[in-house]
Protein backbone atom coordinates (compact mmCIF):
# COMPACT_ATOMS: atom_id res chain seq x y z
CA UNK A 1 0.00 0.00 0.00
CA UNK A 2 2.81 2.43 0.97
CA UNK A 3 4.32 1.72 -2.68
CA UNK A 4 1.12 2.34 -4.59
CA UNK A 5 0.97 5.72 -2.26
CA UNK A 6 4.60 6.61 -3.37
CA UNK A 7 4.06 5.73 -7.28
CA UNK A 8 0.18 7.77 -7.14
CA UNK A 9 1.83 10.67 -5.46
CA UNK A 10 5.07 10.75 -8.12
CA UNK A 11 2.50 9.96 -10.74
CA UNK A 12 0.15 13.32 -9.58
CA UNK A 13 3.94 15.33 -9.10
CA UNK A 14 5.04 14.80 -12.74
CA UNK A 15 1.29 15.67 -13.80
CA UNK A 16 0.90 18.78 -12.36
CA UNK A 17 4.53 20.03 -13.58
CA UNK A 18 3.14 18.90 -17.22
CA UNK A 19 0.15 20.93 -16.71
CA UNK A 20 1.90 24.25 -15.20
CA UNK A 21 4.21 23.59 -18.40
CA UNK A 22 1.04 23.89 -20.89
CA UNK A 23 -0.54 26.65 -18.46
CA UNK A 24 3.01 28.64 -18.82
CA UNK A 25 3.15 27.56 -22.89
CA UNK A 26 -0.47 29.50 -23.12
CA UNK A 27 0.25 32.63 -20.97
CA UNK A 28 3.40 32.95 -23.26
CA UNK A 29 1.44 31.89 -26.46
CA UNK A 30 -0.89 34.68 -25.28
CA UNK A 31 1.63 37.49 -25.66
CA UNK A 32 3.14 36.12 -28.82
CA UNK A 33 -0.09 35.81 -30.75
CA UNK A 34 0.07 39.90 -30.98
CA UNK A 35 3.64 40.03 -32.04
CA UNK A 36 4.91 41.03 -35.48
CA UNK A 37 6.29 37.70 -35.41
CA UNK A 38 3.53 35.62 -35.17
CA UNK A 39 1.79 37.23 -37.85
CA UNK A 40 4.36 37.32 -40.24
CA UNK A 41 4.84 33.73 -39.75
CA UNK A 42 1.61 32.99 -39.82
CA UNK A 43 1.03 34.42 -42.81
CA UNK A 44 4.24 33.53 -44.77
CA UNK A 45 3.96 29.94 -44.03
CA UNK A 46 0.86 29.34 -45.87
CA UNK A 47 2.29 31.21 -49.15
CA UNK A 48 5.52 28.74 -48.99
CA UNK A 49 3.77 25.38 -48.57
CA UNK A 50 1.24 26.37 -51.54
CA UNK A 51 3.90 27.82 -53.41
CA UNK A 52 6.24 24.44 -52.88
CA UNK A 53 2.92 22.25 -53.67
CA UNK A 54 2.36 23.86 -56.65
CA UNK A 55 6.42 23.69 -57.93
CA UNK A 56 6.21 19.93 -56.91
CA UNK A 57 8.33 19.86 -54.75
CA UNK A 58 8.03 16.23 -53.68
CA UNK A 59 8.19 16.07 -50.31
CA UNK A 60 5.06 18.59 -50.12
CA UNK A 61 2.61 16.53 -52.44
CA UNK A 62 1.20 14.57 -49.37
CA UNK A 63 -0.52 17.54 -48.45
CA UNK A 64 -2.59 17.55 -51.70
CA UNK A 65 -4.25 13.98 -49.75
CA UNK A 66 -4.45 15.04 -46.64
CA UNK A 67 -6.36 17.34 -44.71
CA UNK A 68 -4.29 19.64 -42.65
CA UNK A 69 -3.76 22.69 -40.50
CA UNK A 70 -1.11 24.58 -39.03
CA UNK A 71 -1.08 24.19 -34.87
CA UNK A 72 -2.09 27.76 -33.53
CA UNK A 73 0.96 27.79 -30.60
CA UNK A 74 4.43 28.72 -32.42
CA UNK A 75 7.67 27.70 -29.88
CA UNK A 76 9.41 30.46 -29.81
CA UNK A 77 13.43 30.95 -29.06
CA UNK A 78 13.67 33.68 -26.47
CA UNK A 79 15.15 36.23 -29.28
CA UNK A 80 12.13 35.80 -31.25
CA UNK A 81 14.59 34.58 -34.23
CA UNK A 82 13.54 31.20 -34.50
CA UNK A 83 10.50 28.80 -34.09
CA UNK A 84 8.78 26.10 -34.85
CA UNK A 85 5.72 25.71 -36.35
CA UNK A 86 3.58 22.26 -36.58
CA UNK A 87 1.32 21.31 -39.29
CA UNK A 88 -1.00 18.92 -38.00
CA UNK A 89 -2.63 16.64 -40.77
CA UNK A 90 -4.97 13.73 -41.08
CA UNK A 91 -4.91 11.70 -43.74
CA UNK A 92 -8.15 11.49 -45.32
CA UNK A 93 -8.38 8.20 -47.51
CA UNK A 94 -10.20 5.07 -46.35
CA UNK A 95 -7.72 3.00 -45.87
CA UNK A 96 -5.37 5.30 -43.18
CA UNK A 97 -3.22 4.01 -40.10
CA UNK A 98 -2.03 7.03 -38.96
CA UNK A 99 -2.47 10.98 -38.86
CA UNK A 100 0.43 13.26 -37.64
CA UNK A 101 2.42 16.74 -37.48
CA UNK A 102 5.04 17.48 -39.46
CA UNK A 103 7.72 20.40 -37.35
CA UNK A 104 9.05 23.25 -39.39
CA UNK A 105 11.88 25.19 -37.86
CA UNK A 106 11.23 28.94 -38.87
CA UNK A 107 14.48 30.90 -39.06
CA UNK A 108 14.30 34.91 -39.57
CA UNK A 109 16.49 36.38 -41.99
CA UNK A 110 16.78 39.81 -43.42
CA UNK A 111 13.32 39.55 -45.86
CA UNK A 112 11.50 37.77 -43.90
CA UNK A 113 11.04 34.15 -42.74
CA UNK A 114 12.61 31.00 -43.93
CA UNK A 115 10.91 27.52 -43.34
CA UNK A 116 12.50 24.15 -43.32
CA UNK A 117 10.60 20.98 -43.59
CA UNK A 118 14.28 18.68 -44.23
CA UNK A 119 15.72 17.90 -41.56
CA UNK A 120 12.47 18.07 -38.96
CA UNK A 121 10.91 15.50 -37.47
CA UNK A 122 7.61 14.33 -38.32
CA UNK A 123 5.38 12.58 -35.41
CA UNK A 124 3.20 9.90 -36.71
CA UNK A 125 -0.03 9.00 -34.38
CA UNK A 126 -1.28 5.42 -35.35
CA UNK A 127 -5.09 4.85 -35.24
CA UNK A 128 -5.33 1.30 -34.40
CA UNK A 129 -5.85 2.23 -30.87
CA UNK A 130 -8.83 4.00 -31.20
CA UNK A 131 -12.54 2.46 -31.09
CA UNK A 132 -13.06 3.41 -34.62
CA UNK A 133 -9.79 3.38 -35.81
CA UNK A 134 -11.44 4.88 -39.20
CA UNK A 135 -11.73 8.13 -38.01
CA UNK A 136 -8.70 10.37 -37.30
CA UNK A 137 -7.30 11.87 -34.79
CA UNK A 138 -9.04 15.48 -34.34
CA UNK A 139 -6.55 18.69 -34.61
CA UNK A 140 -7.33 19.30 -30.68
CA UNK A 141 -5.90 15.62 -30.06
CA UNK A 142 -3.12 15.91 -32.18
CA UNK A 143 -2.06 19.08 -31.12
CA UNK A 144 -2.22 18.13 -27.28
CA UNK A 145 0.45 15.24 -28.11
CA UNK A 146 2.76 17.06 -30.15
CA UNK A 147 3.03 20.00 -27.34
CA UNK A 148 3.64 17.86 -25.18
CA UNK A 149 6.35 16.14 -26.87
CA UNK A 150 8.29 19.73 -27.16
CA UNK A 151 7.55 20.11 -23.71
CA UNK A 152 8.83 16.92 -22.68
CA UNK A 153 11.90 17.27 -24.81
CA UNK A 154 13.49 20.26 -23.40
CA UNK A 155 11.63 23.79 -24.70
CA UNK A 156 11.31 25.45 -21.11
CA UNK A 157 14.60 24.70 -18.78
CA UNK A 158 14.84 25.42 -14.96
CA UNK A 159 12.42 28.35 -13.86
CA UNK A 160 10.23 27.77 -16.99
CA UNK A 161 12.76 29.88 -19.30
CA UNK A 162 12.68 29.12 -22.73
CA UNK A 163 15.90 26.69 -23.68
CA UNK A 164 17.48 28.59 -26.40
CA UNK A 165 20.04 25.77 -26.63
CA UNK A 166 17.59 23.16 -27.40
CA UNK A 167 15.70 25.64 -30.03
CA UNK A 168 18.99 26.87 -32.08
CA UNK A 169 19.78 23.26 -31.59
CA UNK A 170 17.93 22.10 -34.75
CA UNK A 171 19.27 24.56 -36.97
CA UNK A 172 22.71 24.16 -38.36
CA UNK A 173 24.74 24.51 -41.42
CA UNK A 174 23.32 21.09 -42.64
CA UNK A 175 19.98 21.70 -42.61
CA UNK A 176 20.70 24.62 -45.32
CA UNK A 177 22.23 22.20 -47.47
CA UNK A 178 19.44 19.26 -46.74
CA UNK A 179 16.74 22.25 -47.46
CA UNK A 180 18.21 23.40 -50.78
CA UNK A 181 18.12 19.40 -51.38
CA UNK A 182 14.67 19.05 -50.35
CA UNK A 183 13.55 22.42 -52.55
CA UNK A 184 15.36 20.51 -55.54
CA UNK A 185 13.42 17.08 -55.44
CA UNK A 186 10.44 17.37 -57.60
CA UNK A 187 6.89 15.00 -57.89
CA UNK A 188 7.55 13.59 -61.43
Amino acid sequence: MNILSNICTLFAAISGRMQYKIDHLQKMHSKWQTSDEYKDINRTFHDTLNQWMADGVFYTQQYKRKKYKVDDVLFFSSDMKIASLLLLWQDIESDAHNDGIQMFLCRKVDVGWRFYMASMPTMYVGRQHKINPTIPYSFDELSNLVRKQILRGGYFKFGYKINDKYMNGWYDEWMEWHHDRFLKQRHR
